[in-house]
């Protein structure tokens, strides 16, 4: 008798009507499909690098393609932290201390790691500058009960300016601005609340505790992602001398 809640629908079910409709593109297509992918292989290949070091990369490559790595209708990827045999596993939603790991998305297909920064500063992210550090499925605004993970929500201020720099769009970076905005001044006042640059206030992170005091792995996160903030002000014509000095 409760409330239905909206299901999932995959990207290819906006743009694809039937099976019938994906055999036709498949015949259609082929020869262009499977040139780019061979192009891409070979390309990836010819590297110089050790056989143990593109083995790594490759096998990372293949998580894009599998269950883990989803996408909806509207084109906004989500993500588990992995899979299982017969479900997602590790944990769900673009959990953001796991996903700050990933580096092939953001260049392979930048415009489609950018729906994952704009998940989290808009869909998963309250008026305080909180984010959830896990998003919804479909992706819709979370209640926001949880204390925010210090390296997501800092490793995001630093995606933001890597994800600038790999699309060169201001438009996109002066929109998303103020919630970035928010969300520095947020993990400021909230894990370095006297101000003087050290993250010591209790911060839950990756390891599915909290922390308390200061250590090395949050504060190098916390410094860069102060850096990031002063560049991207900079960028913006804006004052970012608060950042420059924590």
């Amino acid at each position: 008798g409760g409330e239905r809640l909206p299901g999932h629908q995959p990207w290819y079910a906006g743009k694809f009507a039937s099976i019938g409709e994906v055999s036709r593109y498949w015949a259609e297509h082929y020869a262009t499909l499977r040139e780019q992918t061979r192009r891409f292989t070979d390309t990836l290949y010819a590297s110089t690098l050790d056989d143990d070091i593109m083995d790594a990369v490759a096998s990372n490559l293949c998580i894009l393609k599998s269950p883990t790595v989803m996408r909806q209708k509207d084109g906004r990827l989500w993500c588990w932290e992995g899979s299982g045999e017969h479900e997602g596993a590790g944990g769900y939603g673009s959990c953001t201390h796991v996903w700050n790991y990933a580096q092939a998305i953001c260049h392979l297909f930048p415009d489609l790691e950018r729906t994952m920064r704009e998940t989290e500063f808009f869909s998963s992210q309250d008026e305080r500058g909180h984010q959830e550090f896990r998003s919804n499925l479909p992706i819709r605004p979370f209640k926001h009960v949880h204390p925010s993970a210090a390296d997501g929500q800092l490793g995001g201020l630093i995606k933001i300016y890597r994800d600038y720099h790999i699309c060169a769009d201001k438009e996109w970076l002066r929109n998303i601005w103020p919630q970035v905005k928010k969300s520095a001044e947020f993990c400021i006042s909230e894990w370095d609340r006297d101000r003087v640059g050290v993250v010591k206030w209790p911060h839950i992170n990756t390891y599915d505790i909290h922390f308390w005091g200061p250590n090395g792995i949050h504060q190098s996160i916390y410094v860069l992602a102060m850096q990031a903030m002063a560049k991207l002000a900079a960028e913006l014509g804006e004052d970012g001398s608060v950042y420059e000095r924590l």
